[in-house]
C-alpha cells in the first residue's frame, strides 16, 4: 500500500527494502485504487491472505 507507486517500486528495485532485497527486478503486475487507507489496507491484507498461488494468477490474469 502507497501513495506513490512508482516510487515504492523504485525503492525495492534499488534495495531499499530488506524483506525484497535479494528478489529483484520487480515490476508492477496489478494496482488498485481506493479513496482512504483503511480500504486500500482491508484489501491489501485479503490478497495477502490468499495461500493459492492460482488466486494471485488469476487476479493479475484478470487485468491483461
Amino acid at each position: 500500500m502507497t501513495e506513490n507507486h512508482i516510487k515504492k517500486l523504485a525503492q525495492h528495485n534499488r534495495d531499499e527494502v530488506k524483506s525484497t532485497k535479494n528478489k529483484k527486478p520487480w515490476c508492477r503486475t496489478h494496482l488498485e485504487k481506493f479513496s482512504d487507507r483503511k480500504e486500500a489496507y482491508q484489501r491489501e491484507c485479503y490478497i495477502k491472505s490468499r495461500k493459492k498461488r492460482k488466486y494471485i494468477k488469476d487476479l493479475i490474469n484478470k487485468e491483461n
